[in-house]
């Protein structure tokens, strides 16, 4: 496997999803994957510090729809002042 490979997010995602699993230790994943066990750890404890932040942008996405909705529907019942 190269580096790159190594390196790209979804090699991570990958490697970190099964270590999430506890079905194996952590010691065989890191062997399968050909990646040191402390690095494999470091992605895994990264990944879970992180996962609030999706449900964060969840939110605040849902947020901002809602805030676009409303303005137009203002928008809409607003005259136009062409009806004349």
């Amino acid at each position: 496997m190269s580096l790159v490979q190594k390196g790209a997010p979804e090699f991570k995602a990958k490697a970190v999803l099964e270590t999430l699993k506890e079905e194996r230790p952590l010691n065989q994943i890191a062997s399968d994957y050909e990646v040191h066990p402390n690095m494999l750890s470091a992605w895994k404890s990264s990944a879970v510090k992180g996962l609030s932040l999706l449900f964060e942008r969840e939110t605040k996405a849902q947020a901002d729809r809602e805030t676009h909705d409303k303005q137009l529907e203002e928008t809409c019942d607003q005259p136009s002042g062409m009806n004349s």
